[in-house]
């Protein structure tokens, strides 16, 4: 193997990685699902739902008109949410850290290539 390739497959974490890496990549995805279908079990005891479809009617998510009430006040209920809400933030934070540690490869990555395959910047149409 040349040194070029063995630098790429270093830099992909290929080697690393290998067929695991695919099988992580659904682990994480079977957690995200498990945290949102946890959240939702949870908000459903908590909120209206007329409500909650009121405040999600785009893309974004809007207060609630008025000042409605909770569907119940369980102290254990409402922390059990926050928690779950504490987690999902960090595992979201995590996951965005680990994006922009891909990012940052996969830009090295085409700067290699760049460099090895002598590619500019610009397209074949403006050569």
């Amino acid at each position: 193997m040349d040194c070029f390739v063995a630098s790429l497959l270093a830099m992909t974490g290929y080697e690393h990685g290998g067929p695991n890496h695919v099988s992580r990549r659904r682990n994480r995805t079977r957690e995200k699902e498990k945290e949102l279908t946890e959240y939702s079990q949870v908000t459903a005891k908590l909120f209206d739902a007329r409500v909650f479809q009121e405040m999600t009617l785009t893309n974004l998510t809007k207060a609630p008109v008025g000042d409605p009430s909770l569907l119940s006040y369980d102290r254990i209920l409402i922390n059990e949410l926050c928690i779950k809400l504490l987690y999902w933030k960090r595992t979201s934070i995590t996951s965005i850290e680990a994006y922009e540690k891909i990012k940052e490869k996969a830009e090295k990555l085409i700067g290699l290539i760049k460099k090895e395959y002598h590619l500019s910047e610009r397209t074949p149409l403006e050569k």
